[in-house]
């Protein structure tokens, strides 16, 4: 949830809930060529079950984006 007041942008601390982030680990621990990546400001966690799996970044989600440029994302190819 993410609120403005006073043009200003209040983010709502609880972060993702459980809700959204359980299936995903589950998914990610039921298939050997998943991958479970979360950018979360203050709780970039992962279950110890799929730590091998899993990319974390505690960090602000605008800010990570920003950082990533075109030749970052060249490093990677499409495998599908």
């Amino acid at each position: 949830m993410i609120c403005v007041k006073s043009n200003k942008v209040v983010r709502n601390k609880c972060n993702t809930p459980g809700i959204i982030k359980y299936p995903f680990w589950r998914m990610t621990a039921e298939n050997p060529q998943a991958a479970y990546i979360c950018v979360n400001y203050g709780e970039a966690v992962c279950p110890r079950e799929i730590e091998g799996q899993s990319i974390c970044i505690d960090g602000d989600i605008g800010e990570v984006i920003q950082g990533i440029t075109s030749s970052d994302l060249q490093k990677f190819e499409k495998t599908y």
